[in-house]
């Protein structure tokens, strides 16, 4: 992970959210860097089952990811490609598993490939593990043997006979989750909610994991599988110095997203909130605070957490919470 933050590479994407309009201030940044559950079957009359993510646009896609076709999506797709990042370092949309009080949910965590990374350096990436201690992946390493586009359809290939079944180790809603770790991946690196067809060498496979995939599937309802709230900049480990800003993705009462940071002993230090660009619905917001200034603040690690607000005062669910590890110079 360089230096920067990935906020400096990439614009906000993640299921069904509407970029945010700083696409300009992104590619100002970006410039100025270190030159650097379940899904639903296609088919008729298939079953639907619960647990899955969506996806829109990102960042990061250029022609070299093997895109259906080199002509640019309309202006007002929600699917489109809205930015590129600098040919030194890009920033990979990567989904794993965390906690929330409704279960596990899928977070987004951009890591940095050197190279022009595609499906299959994603899926790679997948099995390797967050950069995040508070995430995990339900993908051991060397489960895919590669991935590309084929025509309207994302292939990804299974590296491993034994993934066909479901191991005992692991439960049905798990499996579920871990396909859904895929397919949301691979829709977000791609830049299209395409289908994704799983394949053992060249033929499609009829189980991964256990669960149905002898058609292409696709990701469900965004609202149902992922974490309503997720933070994109600042990265895991980042160094911060005078202040930073704060980015994210949030569906939250009223629109609003608390912050805190806290310091080693766990003791709240600064705190305030930002305001994002909708609430309810179907899908996420993007949200972004004013400045925070750390210029007081002792050197040394620090938590920045960033939190849905609780309208039924403990009643209910805890309200989702993403966090960042963050070093104050």
């Amino acid at each position: 992970m360089n230096d920067e933050t990935l906020a400096r590479l990439v614009t906000d994407a993640v299921a069904d959210v509407e970029p945010a309009d700083c696409l300009d201030d992104i590619r100002a940044r970006t410039a100025t860097s270190a030159a650097g559950s379940r899904r639903h079957l296609f088919i008729a009359g298939g079953s639907v089952l619960a647990a899955a993510a969506a996806v829109v646009a990102i960042a990061l896609v250029t022609v070299a990811l093997n895109q259906p076709s080199a002509e640019a999506p309309p202006t007002d797709d929600p699917t489109r490609i809205i930015d590129t990042p600098t040919p030194s370092a890009h920033a990979v949309p990567l989904y794993f598993v965390g906690d929330t009080g409704r279960g596990p949910r899928l977070f987004r965590e951009f890591q940095v490939d050197t190279g022009l990374a595609g499906v299959a350096e994603a899926l790679e990436l997948l099995s390797d593990g967050p950069e995040d201690p508070d995430y995990r992946t339900l993908w051991p390493a060397g489960s895919f043997a590669g991935g590309k586009v084929r025509g309207d359809v994302i292939d990804v290939v299974i590296a491993d006979a034994a993934l066909h079944d479901r191991p005992a180790s692991m439960t049905e809603d798990e499996a579920a989750l871990a396909l859904e770790q895929v397919i949301f991946t691979v829709q977000a690196v791609v830049g299209q909610r395409l289908g994704v067809q799983f394949r053992y060498g060249d033929n499609p496979v009829d189980m991964v994991l256990g669960q149905p995939t002898s058609e292409a599937v696709s990701s469900a309802e965004p609202l149902d599988v992922l974490s309503l709230m997720s933070v994109t900049s600042p990265s895991e480990g980042e160094v911060v110095s005078g202040s930073f800003v704060a980015e994210g993705v949030n569906n939250g009462y009223e629109a609003t997203m608390n912050w805190r940071l806290e310091d080693a002993a766990g003791d709240m230090v600064l705190d305030g909130f930002a305001t994002a660009e909708g609430w309810t619905g179907t899908k996420l917001f993007p949200w972004r605070t004013d400045p925070i200034d750390v210029s007081g603040l002792a050197p040394g690690t620090y938590e920045f957490v960033a939190a849905n607000p609780d309208p039924s005062d403990g009643e209910g669910f805890p309200p989702d919470t993403d966090t960042r590890s963050i070093t104050v110079e």
